[in-house]
Order: C-alpha cells, then sequence, then structure tokens
C-alpha cells in the first residue's frame, strides 16, 4: 500500500507477485476532501459521507489507508467511516492538551521539516485565530543539516520560540544550537526568538494566539503539560 505520487514503492511487492494498493488522488483509495469540520475534517469515499476527527489533510491520506486496509478485510466503506468518526486520535499528534487562559495547547511529534509543515498547515485549517509554535529541535546533526528547513517550517506560523536542541543520543556540536533555526526562520519573515525552557509560560502568555503548539520529538510535551499543570 503505498502513496499513488511514489507508486515505484510498490515495486518491491510486484516482483514477488503481491498487489499494489495506491491511494490519493488517482490512486484504488482516496478521501475526497469536503471541507474542514472543528477539529476534524470531512470526507467523501464510494458514495458515503465520513469525517476524521483530526484536522489537516494529511489525516486524510491516513484515512484513506486505513479505508484501503479495512476494505482488503472486507469491511464496508460505511463501517470503515463510521469506525473512523469515533478515533480519538494518538498521543502526541496533534493532541488538545487543553487549555492556559484562552489559549489552546497542542502537543505534536512533528520535527522532521515536512511533518512541521504539515502540522502547522492542519492547525490552520483548526483554529481561526493566531497559531505559535515552541519548537524543539531534534539531533545536533539534524540540526547542523536541515536548520534552513526547520526555519522555513516554523514560519508558517504567526509566531515562534525556538527552545534547545534536544541531543537525544548525540554530543554537542561547536558551533550548532538554537540560534540557526532562529536566524533561517528570521530570514523567512518569521516572527521568532530563542526560548529558554523556563520562559514558556511568559511566552505563551505574551504570544496573544489563539492555539500554541509544542513541537518536537524530545522534552517539550512534557513542558506543554507542566505548564497546564502548574495552572491548576
Amino acid at each position: 500500500m503505498v502513496p499513488v505520487e511514489e507508486s515505484a514503492l510498490g515495486s518491491w511487492a510486484d516482483r514477488i507477485g503481491r498487489r499494489i494498493v495506491t491511494t490519493g488522488p488517482g490512486g484504488d483509495s482516496y478521501c475526497l476532501p469536503l471541507g474542514a469540520d472543528g477539529w476534524g475534517e470531512r470526507y467523501g469515499i464510494d458514495g458515503i459521507e465520513g469525517i476524521v476527527p483530526l484536522p489537516g489533510l494529511a489525516n486524510l491520506r491516513n484515512a484513506a489507508t486505513a479505508h484501503a486496509l479495512l476494505g482488503l478485510c472486507g469491511v464496508s466503506a460505511g463501517v470503515a467511516a463510521r469506525s473512523m468518526a469515533s478515533f480519538p486520535g494518538t498521543r502526541r499528534r496533534l493532541e488538545r492538551l487543553g487549555s492556559a487562559g484562552r489559549t489552546l495547547i497542542v502537543s505534536d511529534y512533528a520535527h522532521h521539516p515536512r511533518e512541521m509543515e504539515a502540522s502547522i498547515q492542519a492547525l490552520r485549517r483548526a483554529v481561526p485565530g493566531r497559531i505559535s509554535v515552541v519548537f524543539e529541535p531534534h539531533l545536533y546533526s539534524r540540526t547542523a543539516a536541515m536548520h534552513a528547513e526547520m526555519g522555513r517550517a516554523v514560519s508558517l506560523a504567526d509566531s515562534s520560540a525556538v527552545l534547545p536542541v534536544y541531543a537525544a543520543r548525540e554530543a554537542p556540536v561547536a558551533g550548532v544550537d538554537s540560534s540557526l533555526v532562529v536566524r533561517s526562520a528570521s530570514e523567512a519573515g518569521a516572527d521568532c526568538v530563542a526560548l529558554d525552557p523556563r520562559d514558556v509560560l511568559s511566552f505563551v502568555e505574551s504570544c496573544g494566539s489563539d492555539a500554541v503548539v509544542f513541537m518536537g520529538a524530545g522534552d517539550c510535551d512534557r513542558l506543554a503539560r507542566g505548564l497546564l499543570e502548574a495552572g491548576r
């Protein structure tokens, strides 16, 4: 099962005599976007309408994959759509954590630029007002190689702040830090600053946004949850 745009990914399946199922526009399974619906996306497939209770067109692609898989198992599109409508989502994937004052706090695992862009674009479909990003770069090696792309991604938000690099398995690298992303974002026209983890609350209170998404694969999720816990 592969995206129709990258059907060559299924060449190995063809070589061993397995069926290739494509998803997306013009593919075997496609969820036609019918518009955003609150924190979700409405779609049409096989003559029926459904809703995915998660924002963003990327989640419609995921829904098309789920429909295709369930169809191969003999599940009708109608039954699949009803099941999808009750999907609660997953932890750290555009997960709504709660509100700090009137600001919605969201946690998202995206840390690759393409994923970051998709998540911010998804929030644009669900949140009518201002959106801010608190981004935590993941790995020194990746930050060195992709800081320009990361900067362009966070520039899609109305304002952004970049936390220190989450080292994970790596040792620090001289000259590689969050300032690379901040500079790249600023060059892309973004309102972006470096952020000390101790100043997260101050940023959220001062950014004036309707939603703030804590984005990254490291400690930013803990910061977001701690922020809400401290406010209770």
